[in-house]
């Protein structure tokens, strides 16, 4: 699949991260939207025969190349393809964009075993920040690491 492939089958509206179809395709008229979801909530769009998500789509259909790494949605919000809120990254730099809730700090790094233990990843390898007494300190070490490090 290439741009023009693309821009031939489907209209993208970088505003709205909304595509819509150039041609009808059985019951489905042109101009349906195309919005639906695969099973992690990301637009999931069906293009000759074969099935892509629509971040990649919008990236490919803006910029011309497929993207090198993954597409990041910057606000989290897994179906809002806006070609504003999409960047490519890394694995590793799109883990970074994540939200943890399962851990009981709900803080990227700090979790309860007791007492309180920070941690960070540099370069895929985790360093030990100490353990903490309270919440508050095991935050504070995790925040300058993140500073010096610059993660």
């Amino acid at each position: 699949m290439d741009q023009t492939t693309l821009k031939n089958h489907l209209h993208y509206d970088p505003d709205t991260g909304v595509f819509t179809r150039k041609k009808a395709w059985g019951r489905k008229p042109a101009g349906n939207v195309l919005s639906s979801k695969n099973a992690h909530g990301y637009v999931q769009i069906s293009v000759a025969g074969r099935s892509y998500t629509a971040q990649r789509l919008a990236w490919l259909y803006v910029h011309g190349v497929w993207p090198d790494g993954v597409v990041d949605h910057i606000n989290r919000i897994r179906d809002d393809n806006r070609i504003s809120n999409l960047r490519c990254v890394s694995h590793s730099q799109n883990s970074l964009n994540t939200e943890y809730t399962t851990s009981r700090a709900k803080v990227r790094g700090v979790t309860y075993c007791p007492p309180w233990r920070a941690t960070i990843q540099v370069d895929g390898r985790r360093k030990d920040l100490g353990r903490f007494h309270t919440l508050e300190e095991a935050i504070a070490a995790r925040k300058a690491a993140e500073l010096r490090y610059k993660v």
